[in-house]
């Protein structure tokens, strides 16, 4: 980076402290003529696509963002209900036998080792 850029006082043109501000140098014009030179209008056109693809991103990072935080939350939730079916088989004595779930009268199948789905259903009862 150059001195001048530094140095300038200028809010457009080298010395710009924003995007907007440099992207209005790089399409400047004058009572509706166009001074930029081509180069400058096509800098133009790609700090646009770039500042439209960080939109994108940054939409993507807030959607990821709130998605991890309901993961979050629903893995609370799961670590409150694990909490609730151990206390149920603690209390009711569940036992496993057999490929099944046990307590009292009670006898809930197992099925793709889903023990909590079984837990579930004994608790319904």
């Amino acid at each position: 980076m150059s001195e001048a850029v530094l140095l300038s006082r200028s809010p457009y043109g080298y010395g710009a402290k924003t995007l907007e501000q440099t992207l209005k140098y790089l399409v400047r014009t004058v009572s509706g003529v166009c001074f930029a030179t081509e180069e400058e209008q096509q800098a133009a056109h790609w700090l646009k696509v770039m500042q439209d693809k960080i939109c994108l991103l940054e939409h993507e990072l807030k959607l990821l963002h709130e998605k991890n935080n309901l993961s979050n939350h629903r893995d609370e939730m799961d670590e409150d209900l694990d909490g609730q079916r151990i206390k149920y088989c603690l209390v009711n004595g569940v036992i496993l036998s057999g490929g099944c779930l046990h307590s009292g009268l009670e006898e809930e199948s197992i099925v793709n080792d889903d023990f909590r789905s079984a837990i579930d259903r004994l608790m319904a009862y």
